[in-house]
């Protein structure tokens, strides 16, 4: 890591906004929002002031794909067991 910062953490608004200028899916506020508060997103989370923030956009990414697909799968599974 160049110049040893981190980034500044994102905000539930600011992270919405990235996934919606990159054409992902959870594009909007309350779609994070609703991410953050099931723990579908939470090792990219971290507590400023007490308000949840996205550590950094490549990690919350990451692990929104990873839980989407592990719903995904589940949801799968039930169907194909009915």
């Amino acid at each position: 890591m160049t110049g040893g910062r981190r980034p500044e953490p994102l905000s539930v608004a600011a992270y919405a906004r990235h996934r919606k200028s990159a054409g992902l899916p959870g594009g909007s506020r309350r779609a994070v929002q609703q991410a953050v508060e099931s723990g579908r997103l939470a090792k990219s989370i971290v507590r400023v002031g007490g308000k949840a923030k996205i550590r950094t956009a490549v990690l919350a990414d990451a692990e929104w794909a990873a839980s989407t697909r592990a719903e995904d799968l589940g949801a799968l599974t039930v169907s194909v067991l009915q």
